[in-house]
């Protein structure tokens, strides 16, 4: 048998190297993350220890989003409801097809995006507003693809972009919000396409602040203000509407790209879609010296209670080819040094007044 002195010192020797174990199995605990993390309505946030696993599955997204890796996933087990999460790394939160993922928002906002450089993907999410304000806030950031989601209810924006970065929107419904639907008020470059933005209390979607926008094969429908709202500024907000609908806005004009003082610019193109049932279908207005310039091709404006096309104010300028406008209070309107340019045949027609354009050359 050993000395027991040198027992004392073995002793001592395996207490320190176990403390040691310890403490790095702890510390490991505590840094520990995933490339692929879980969230379950089964499951528990206490599950952060065992990194959110497939076995061991987190019960929210904000307790998720912790072990999650940079560029990784959480992905959505079951249907349920997984609470407003800020995301401050580049992360997918995937609810696969058939299932449902909820946030319930009942104060602030849904899902914040507000740390630079980071890229973040958003499917399948159904964000209600229960007494919250905005469902998807990019304030800061790289890229944020939204696919296959929806945001409802909300008490100001369905979403809110007020910082640059690439923006993706599709096949996702905004509905039923109290402020505006999709707001983009940042120089950010945004796609909207397949979706349906419908019901909310202010303008369907607006773009503004030096934004560059596509809407494409896009429903917007009976909102409160305006379908489409363009503002420029001086460096100047693009818009192009392709093969979408917009329709029944009953107050306000379907598409509006204004300039709201001197030396501010907004850019808009329309091509091969329906502006129907609005106020005024396209309208176009300057004030104080801004320049509004749209091309607006292909498209059916029919039925609106004012203008087909409406262009106000010097500045603002309209070249329309090939277009079908009728059945309006006005076809053609241009006022207050407003131009319209026809370089083109339209179809113009069973107008309470056709209105005229003024022939433009061919090149």
């Amino acid at each position: 048998m050993p000395h027991p002195r040198k027992r004392n010192r073995l002793m001592q020797y395996l207490l320190h190297v176990a403390a040691a174990l310890a403490f790095a199995s702890a510390a490991t605990a505590v840094h520990a993350s995933a490339q692929r993390t879980f969230v379950s309505p089964n499951g528990a946030d206490a599950n952060t220890v065992s990194n959110c696993s497939l076995l061991l599955p987190c019960r929210s997204f904000g307790a998720a989003i912790t072990v999650t890796n940079a560029a990784g996933e959480i992905i959505v087990l079951d249907s349920a409801g997984y609470g407003p999460v800020v995301v401050t790394k580049s992360v997918s939160i995937i609810a696969p097809p058939g299932i449902y993922a909820g946030v319930s928002v009942l104060a602030g906002e849904g899902v914040t995006i507000n740390t630079a450089g980071i890229n973040v993907t958003l499917r399948g999410l159904a964000v209600n507003g229960q007494g919250g304000t905005v469902g998807i806030h990019f304030s800061q950031g790289s890229r944020l693809d939204i696919d296959g989601c929806t945001v409802s209810n909300m008490g100001q924006e369905g979403i809110l972009v007020d910082g640059p970065g690439t923006i993706s929107i599709a096949n996702t419904t905004i509905v039923a919000n109290s402020g505006i639907g999709i707001d983009v008020n940042a120089a950010a470059v945004v796609t909207i396409a397949e979706s349906l933005i419908e019901s909310n209390a202010s303008s369907g979607v607006a773009i503004r602040n030096g934004a560059s926008a596509t809407i494409e094969h896009t429903t917007v429908v009976k909102n409160g203000n305006y379908g489409i709202w363009v503002q420029g500024v001086a460096a100047g907000t693009r818009v192009a509407v392709v093969s979408s609908v917009v329709t029944d806005h009953v107050s306000n004009p379907g598409i509006y790209a204004e300039t709201a003082a001197a030396s501010l610019v907004a850019h808009l193109d329309v091509a091969n879609s329906t502006v129907a049932r609005n106020a005024h279908g396209v309208a176009l207005n300057t004030t104080a010296g801004g320049t509004v310039l749209a091309g607006i091709v292909n498209n059916q404006l029919v039925e609106n209670t004012g203008s087909g096309v409406l262009v106000s104010g010097n500045g603002a300028t309209a070249r329309v080819s090939r277009n079908s406008i009728f059945r309006n209070s006005n076809g053609f309107n241009a006022i207050g040094g407003g131009i319209l340019y026809s370089p083109t045949t339209n179809y113009v027609r069973d107008n309470t007044t056709n209105g005229t354009a003024t022939a433009d050359s061919l090149q």
